[in-house]
């Protein structure tokens, strides 16, 4: 069966507001560590096969919601990083709030083409 546009989104919220990590799994749009993928409504979406991508995603990752304190500390730090060596199964999403800031939640899209079942 030919490739299929697949589409993975959602806004996490963090258990741990001052750093933390989670894993996202693309085939299932589920997230394992510090933080719970918001499952209802239009803020999480799986259009295409449960499966893996076929190549490399185009992906967005960004902070959705945060808290700056009063006296300053807006230092926030958001990367991610794909686990597996093909880069089509899962990603590693990791943050931090040195100075006392918060982050509570983090939004993210990953669009591309996968093998349909």
């Amino acid at each position: 069966m030919a490739d299929q546009l697949k589409v993975v989104s959602g806004v996490i919220f963090t258990t741990d507001r001052q750093h933390g990590e989670v894993v996202l799994d693309f085939a299932t749009n589920t997230v394992t560590g510090d933080g719970n993928v918001y499952t209802s409504g239009q803020d999480a979406q799986h259009f295409g096969p449960d499966t893996k991508f076929a190549s490399e995603p185009c992906k967005v990752v960004s902070l959705r919601w945060l808290r700056v304190p009063d006296a300053g500390g807006g230092d926030f730090n958001l990367s991610d990083y794909y686990v597996d060596a093909n880069r089509r199964e899962s990603i590693r999403i990791v943050w931090d709030a040195p100075k006392g800031g918060e982050i509570r939640e983090i939004s993210y899209m990953f669009v591309g083409y996968a093998s349909g079942k």
